[in-house]
């Protein structure tokens, strides 16, 4: 039986887990990616197969900030201090980036992620995309909408695009993940100190 696309994520985990002696806040920040990931593509796909946009635009729009997230960790471990504490918490320690940062240091990597993710934050706030998200039009000589109480994808356009975005996080945020291993969680015979 073939392997299911999210099942990779045991892949790039199960080698830092068994090669690592003891836990540091790198480990634990790589491991709650790994996790909030693997939740994210399951539930994208779930609610995709569902014919439900506003949860998986929503789901993919958290999706896309959690890569932005982990790209700026990887290029900056330390800011994993300040992702530990709650932002009432942080005091002098400084604040969090805003996802606008994070989204902007992440698009020096993948291009397209600032246009993806101003689409998203249309359906995910109610802005002009959510708002005629309700409606399905009718055909052109009938002038027609239709309405239900229940989300569904406008058009099939509209699925596979949720489709494609959600393939090109999962590639991204799969390399982004063996990346910051790489990086920063490497086998005890080859750490630096």
């Amino acid at each position: 039986m073939p392997r299911r696309k999210h099942e990779r994520y045991d892949d790039v985990a199960g080698p830092v887990i068994s090669a690592r002696p003891s836990i540091s806040v790198l480990d634990l920040f790589f491991h709650t990616s790994v996790t909030r990931s693997r939740g994210l593509h399951e539930a994208v796909v779930r609610e995709t197969r569902r014919s439900n946009p506003v949860a998986a635009f929503t789901l993919i729009r958290s999706w896309a900030e959690l890569a932005a997230t982990i790209c700026y960790v990887t290029d900056r471990p330390d800011y994993i201090e300040v992702l530990t504490e709650r932002k009432e918490n942080l005091g002098r320690k400084g604040g969090r980036k805003s996802m606008q940062a994070l989204i902007a240091h992440a698009s020096a990597r993948m291009p397209g992620l600032r246009a993806v993710y101003s689409e998203l934050s249309e359906t995910a706030h109610f802005g002009a995309l959510a708002f005629w998200s309700a409606f399905r039009p009718g055909s052109d000589e009938s002038r027609e909408i239709q309405w239900t109480s229940y989300p569904q994808w406008r058009s099939d356009d509209e699925a596979l695009l949720a489709c494609a975005w959600a393939i090109e996080l999962s590639e991204a945020t799969f390399h982004l993940l063996s990346e910051f291993a790489a990086r920063h969680l490497p086998p005890p015979e080859m750490d630096p100190e």
